[in-house]
């Protein structure tokens, strides 16, 4: 072999050993770059439901080379309301993170969940390093469980209901998050046997029902009315969940089971309030409720309980009194004892029995969305039926006087003098606080020798004013009023005397307020007394 072909397999062999080097460096170079950046994903390992917590994720370049074009993936749990950032899953370019540098990225979410159940959240960064086209990823989560549920949602349905029959049931709620919580959903699964009929309030679709933003301890109730069409012995199984809407799902949080039996009943149940089966109530009403009880099965009934629970938060259960019914303060619950009432002692076939207690209304309580209402749930054996009583809404209409005011430029004397023109201004606000009303007027008498002007505020308010020149009747026409709204109105009245004797008139008669409650269908009256002439510049309302 000649000494230049020597030479030439010589290079070539060097070259490919140079090569095979220089391939095994760049490989190994890969294989150690993914583990170039490092994630660490922070946070509880547990959480009350609805609780808002934080993600902390650390990224740390512990290689050699910088890292460049890297772009984060965060994606919150399934079952989560993010708040920050809003989206569900966050997409974020990261700039250049160099050897031994560190980026910290915070996120905040409410998760939600029964208890028990786990949630995870996922961490992706693909990255490049500097000087290599190639792509690597780096991944991380973590799952936090629900430890709590702070919601308290149950049934109050008897154990046993007359087959064919209607009855009625409830679904009671409150919240217990601490910040409010919106798009809660509940939905009834009944039986097949069960004939649903109607709810108060009424459900979006038949067994649904959006409830409304609730705040930390309000809650609510939900009505319904229907029938177990089965015969009598027959088991059925209710079933209710309480959840919540989150990127568009139902998150179910809560679940309630109660298992019905058809059967006839032993005692028929029924309820009086102030002598009246069909009592309708008003905000501080005392009402003396009468339970009266028969026994309507073939048999006499001995050793018998009766226990009535009072549920709604406009009783002031402080003024709660009965004549041997057994009430503990803080209770919102009365017993009858047999021991001290002979009626459910021994009671025979066909007999019938009765209890009493007398409660106070409050005068006014915090205006929910749901209508108001109140219930007394009794139980004898197996026996239970809920009574339920509307109530009224509470109207005020506040009436004023003023001279020289802001509204008009009063002229004449004050006080007045005989035969000489003072004008004066009457404000007049109404105020409805619970259930919506419609047909809502304010009517009052102007005095003898006082005059309506015609000059009203708002301007636009004038064509709602009808004043009778011959009777002197005034009546402002409001219309419809929803609750916690308020209607203003001011008008100029003239007046100039004719004697001394007119100087004792009142500046206006008393006026009242009327409307027809759109909830319980009654007409609600109120009135605010006669502004007399020494009370000129002072307010008087209707309490």
């Amino acid at each position: 072999m000649r000494q230049f072909d020597k030479l030439l397999i010589t290079f070539i062999v060097l070259l490919l050993l140079a090569g095979g080097s220089a391939g095994l460096w760049y490989y190994q170079r890969n294989q150690s770059s993914k583990g170039d950046l490092i994630l660490n994903l922070l946070g509880p390992d547990s959480i009350s439901a609805g609780q808002e917590m934080e993600y902390t994720l650390r990224c740390r370049n512990q290689g050699q080379a910088t890292i460049v074009q890297a772009e984060l993936l965060f994606s919150f749990p399934p079952h989560s309301q993010p708040v920050e950032p809003a989206e569900a899953t966050f997409r974020q370019e990261i700039e250049t993170i160099y050897p031994g540098q560190e980026k910290v990225f915070t996120f905040r979410a409410r998760l939600f969940g029964q208890v028990e159940e786990v949630e995870q959240a996922q961490v992706k960064v693909n990255y490049r390093l500097k000087g290599l086209e190639a792509y690597y990823n780096s991944e991380t989560q973590l799952a936090t469980s629900i430890n709590n549920v702070p919601l308290t949602f149950e049934f109050d349905l008897s154990d046993s209901v007359p087959p064919q029959e209607e009855f009625e049931f409830l679904i009671n709620y409150a919240s217990y998050f601490d910040q409010p919580i919106s798009n809660l959903v509940i939905r009834l699964e009944a039986p097949t046997g069960f004939q649903f009929l109607s709810s108060q309030p009424e459900s979006i679709e038949e067994e649904r029902w959006n409830l409304p933003t609730l705040l930390n301890r309000q809650g609510g109730q939900i009505k319904i009315q229907g029938k177990i069409m089965q015969e009598t012995g027959e088991a059925e199984v209710f079933r209710a969940s309480l959840g919540v809407w989150t990127q568009d799902q139902f998150v179910q949080l809560k679940e309630i089971i109660r298992t019905v039996k058809a059967a006839q009943a032993s005692v028929y149940l029924s309820q009086q309030i102030n002598n009246r089966l069909d009592y309708t109530a008003s905000p501080g009403d005392l009402l003396h409720y009468q339970i009266f009880f028969r026994n309507v099965s073939d048999y006499p009934l001995e050793k018998q309980f009766l226990l009535a629970k009072l549920n709604g938060a406009q009783f002031d259960l402080e003024t709660l009194r009965s004549k041997d019914g057994i009430y503990q303060p803080g209770d919102n619950s009365l017993l009858w004892d047999w021991k001290t009432n002979s009626s459910l002692r021994f009671l025979d076939k066909q007999e019938e029995g009765s209890v009493e207690f007398w409660v106070n209304l409050r005068k006014d309580w915090a205006v929910t969305s749901q209508p108001l209402e109140i219930y007394n749930v009794v139980e004898i054996g197996q026996t239970q039926r809920v009574f339920p009583v509307k109530i009224n809404t509470q109207l005020k209409l506040v009436q004023k006087a003023y001279h020289q005011d802001e509204f008009f430029n009063d002229k004449g004397p004050f006080p007045f003098r005989v035969g000489e023109t003072t004008t004066y201004t009457i404000f007049w606000q109404a105020d409805n606080f619970y259930n919506p009303v419609k047909e809502a007027k304010v009517e009052t008498t102007l005095p003898k020798g006082i005059w309506f002007n015609y000059q009203v505020f708002p301007e636009e308010e004038l064509e709602n004013l009808h004043y009778n020149t011959a009777s002197g009747d005034l009546v402002w026409e409001i219309n419809q009023l929803d609750p916690e709204q308020k209607a203003t109105v001011a008008f100029q009245l003239s007046f100039t005397p004719q004697g001394e004797a007119d100087l004792e008139l009142s500046l206006i008669d008393a006026a009242s307020i009327s409307g027809q409650d759109q909830w319980t269908e009654e007409r609600i009256s109120n009135s605010a007394p006669a502004v007399e002439k020494i009370s000129l510049l002072e307010e008087s309302s209707a309490e």
